[in-house]
């Protein structure tokens, strides 16, 4: 009768990117995020990402990983790397009680000309948000195929593959999104890696818009922000004219500790949004020190999408 007072297990989460492999797992110990396994490992320079060699890279690094940290069970979270998602847009009336059969009758002729690659070969998922706008997630067979072989070489049971999008809106909604007030704001998130930013607007944990741009923290580095600036209010121009009434109210940074301040607050100038830097390593209690191979206040890395994959059951 009292198990509502006992620490929640949550998924062991599994983020795999082209230079880092980063697993976590987080328990829910009330209202507070308990970190209590972590660990990464990097991609050696002579390894071609995506190559052959890559895939047996990954393999031995989540081994590693998971033989250097303890973690509970088994069951995993994983998600695809931004790079290999392609996201679109499509407006259907009624779309948010529509079947998914419906939309795909409705939304896959409009796009299916403008997938990198052939169509026929496409998974696609349709998430319906709001004024009637559907968001388009879509990556080749050929990718699932991949991680799926991965999978099936590493001791955890990867239980399902989330898309980047909801996981970092679920993230915000968990560590960064606990006020009252916060449910109904829209924000934009910028999780910056280091070769790529991912964007994403959201209300709460409902996803609005997201985009993932082909630079991060290498190419920022000596810059003072113009790029990201620039980017970054091409998003707000976008999701500007699918809502009507979508007012970006606040500009969350997620990234590590080891980052630039001044740049992002430059970025947050150019933009004239109050912004804040989400470091969800720091917003999390470490259960073990021992048992979590993270370096806090050395970390420019993001945690978000991994953090966000192990949370991802919790609701």
């Amino acid at each position: 009768m009292l198990d509502f007072l006992k620490k929640q297990s949550s998924a062991i989460g599994l983020d795999i990117s082209d230079d880092i492999v980063k697993i976590a797992q987080l328990n829910a110990n009330g209202n507070e995020a308990v970190l209590s396994g972590a660990g990464s490992e990097c991609r050696p320079e002579n390894i071609e990402a995506g190559s052959a060699g890559w895939q047996r890279w990954v393999i031995n690094a989540i081994h590693n990983v998971l033989d250097n940290s303890k973690f509970d069970g088994k069951n995993a979270v994983a998600c695809l790397p931004a790079r290999d998602i392609f996201i679109d847009y499509a407006r259907v009336g009624g779309s948010d009680s529509m079947p998914g059969e419906k939309l795909n009758e409705l939304i896959f002729p409009k796009i299916k000309g403008k997938l990198p690659f052939d169509a026929a070969d496409a998974i696609i998922k349709y998430v319906p948000t709001a004024d009637d706008n559907v968001i388009v997630l879509a990556t080749e067979r050929r990718k699932i195929e991949i991680h799926l072989a991965i999978y099936e070489r590493v001791p955890v049971s990867v239980k399902s593959i989330a898309v980047w999008p909801q996981v970092l809106a679920n993230c915000y909604a968990r560590f960064f999104g606990r006020r009252s007030t916060d449910l109904e704001s829209i924000v934009m998130l910028a999780d910056v890696g280091p070769e790529r930013v991912n964007v994403v607007i959201c209300r709460h944990r409902s996803l609005l818009f997201a985009r993932s741009l082909d630079f991060g923290l290498d190419q920022l580095n000596g810059e003072d922000g113009s790029r990201l600036a620039l980017e970054l209010n091409a998003c707000r121009r976008s999701f500007g004219s699918m809502y009507r009434s979508g007012q970006i109210e606040r500009l969350i940074f997620l990234c590590g500790n080891a980052v630039n301040k001044e740049t992002f607050a430059k970025i947050a100038k150019q933009m004239e949004l109050p912004a804040q830097m989400g470091n969800c390593l720091a917003a999390t209690k470490i259960e073990n020190p021992w048992n979590c191979k993270v370096e806090i206040r050395g970390c420019r890395e993001s945690w978000a999408t991994v953090f966000g994959l192990s949370l991802s059951e919790e609701n």
